[in-house]
């Protein structure tokens, strides 16, 4: 078994294993854009600069650091917070651009780096924003995978394949380089784009394309995955990044993908619809059905859209959730950046209070709310990995600590996936200790109420990945883990999934010395 309240501890971070991807080369073309409309905007917002967060220090190399003695925090904040994210910014440099001299037209700007603690097959970590973009889905084919990263996850076709002139700018880029792009979309995209000057303010162009004033996020999520929290969190925490790189107050969203629909679509759905502006705030009232996210599918018409402002957030396999999956964290411990990003996605329910449940500090007679994760079958799930043999026994174990610190004890079991998405929010809200087998459910770790409790379950001694460890340590939550010792309790081959009986008496009793540390990080928050 395992336990660790919220603690320094040091690690060195690892490359992790993900697919070998191929490189093509480019070709650019001859693009357009609407200059009565757009012109005098573009002129505004190139002059303008880029906005940043807090002062943008100077760019270093990409190194292997651990953080040094008695410096967490600051490291913290340089490898996992506000630091990290200025430095990140700080890479910013145009790509292509208008000679001196011609009327206003496209912009590329790319932040770059070589991050050690995000996967290094997902390198550059890039994102890039564009002033002047024309979208031409005639150019466009459905496609199983993208082009640039074959053969993971090729299902459906439900991703796109980009043609020549698909993505058009009004703008010389004269030294292209696929390889500052990265392999997962990145590629795909950018290969795709005509840029070019000349010609670009043409009559003909004028009458051929359509202005979209709203900046837009391009996101491309990746298949199956996009139905996994874990995964939709990597995408949710690079659009939060990249609109705090941008400092866009306004935004809307637009799905490059075509995938089928997931539960958690309402996400982005709240994202695309808060983000616009005033009036923006979304309050679903008597069976109201909330909005779809637009998707590149649904343009249509004679007319091609011309974006004034765009941005292509990183891919979801460039993230920080992938650090140190196989070791410690060389940064257990919360920091802004994650607080703001937890506030952040519970304001697209709860735009006043963000919080979607009691206030942080509970009252000392409150019952502890226990709730254990229960994965099974149903809800168009056949088989389900991980699952918990014995959960009522474990139930039953837990709420025989009845009376721990003088409170009643309540236990929930509870399939979360069963609940609309805010349903699930609010009981994890609620929750003072969270138990369940390793896996996607965990994820909501990263959006608990500071001060609460993690309790893992693994059916192997090792070989997990530790990210949920990790949320927790970032979101401010005290963690345990228990890990299977016996391969005899856990059952490979069922038929509904693999299950493990868990020793619940060792589970219980780290719920016990979890639920403690509750109390006491209760009481300091109170007593500060």
């Amino acid at each position: 078994m395992f336990l660790r309240p919220r603690r320094s501890q040091v690690g060195v971070s690892t490359s992790h294993k993900r697919r070998l991807l191929r490189l093509s080369n480019p070709r650019n073309l001859v693009a357009a854009l609407t200059l009565t409309l757009v012109g005098a905007y573009l002129t505004w917002s190139l002059s303008a600069g880029l906005a940043c967060v807090g002062d943008c220090p100077r760019a270093g190399p990409a190194s292997r650091p651990s953080p040094p003695e008695g410096g967490v925090s600051a490291f913290c904040d340089e490898h996992f917070g506000y630091g990290w994210l200025r430095r990140w910014n700080a890479t910013a440099a145009p790509r292509c651009w208008t000679a001196e001299g011609h009327l206003p037209g496209s912009r590329v700007t790319c932040r770059s780096v070589r991050d050690e603690h995000m996967p290094a097959a997902s390198a550059p970590h890039a994102m890039c924003d564009v002033r002047g973009l024309v979208v031409d889905t005639s150019r466009m084919t459905r496609a199983r995978c993208p082009r640039h990263r074959p053969g993971y996850l090729c299902e459906t076709p439900t991703y796109h394949r980009y043609g020549q002139g698909a993505f058009e700018l009004g703008c010389d880029w004269p030294s292209f380089s696929l390889a500052d792009h990265s392999p997962d979309h990145g590629r795909d995209i950018f290969q795709a784009m005509a840029a070019g000057a000349r010609g670009w303010l043409s009559p003909l162009v004028l009458r051929d394309t359509a202005p979209e004033p709203r900046p837009t996020l391009f996101v491309t999520r990746e298949v199956r995955e996009h139905a996994n929290l874990f995964h939709c969190l990597t995408d949710l925490l690079n659009a939060f990044l990249t609109l705090r790189m941008l400092g866009w107050q306004t935004w809307g969203v637009l799905l490059l993908d075509d995938h089928p629909p997931g539960p958690f679509d309402e996400l982005w759905a709240r994202l695309h619809t808060r983000g616009g502006g005033e009036g923006g705030d979304l309050v679903l009232t008597g069976g109201a059905k909330l909005p779809p996210v637009p998707r590149l599918s649904d343009i249509t018409g004679p007319k091609r859209p011309l974006y004034t402002a765009v941005a292509f957030p990183p891919p979801g396999y460039t993230s920080l959730l992938f650090a140190h999956l196989y070791e410690p964290s060389s940064c257990p411990h919360p920091t802004p950046l994650f607080a703001d990003f937890r506030a952040f996605l519970l304001g697209l329910f709860d735009p006043a209070r963000r919080t979607l449940g009691r206030p942080l500090a509970a009252a000392a007679s409150d019952a502890f709310n226990v709730l254990v994760v229960s994965r099974r079958p149903g809800q168009g799930r056949r088989r389900v990995a991980r699952q918990l043999a014995n959960e009522e026994e474990l139930v039953d174990a837990l709420r025989a600590l009845d009376g721990l610190e003088g409170r009643a004890v309540a236990v929930h079991l509870l399939d979360l996936a069963g609940l609309a998405l805010e349903q699930q929010l609010a009981r994890i809200a609620q929750t003072d200790l969270l138990v369940g087998m390793h896996g996607a459910g965990l994820a909501h770790a990263l959006l608990a109420r500071p001060g609460t409790a993690l309790l893992e379950l693994w059916p192997q001694p090792e070989g997990i990945w530790r990210c949920y460890e990790h949320f927790a340590e970032w979101a401010g939550l005290h963690y345990g883990r228990w890990a299977n010792p016996d391969p005899s309790k856990h059952q490979k081959r069922g038929p509904t999934g693999d299950t493990t009986e868990v020793d619940v008496a060792a589970v219980a009793e780290l719920a016990r010395q979890l639920l403690t540390q509750v109390v006491a990080s209760s009481g300091a928050r109170q007593g500060s």
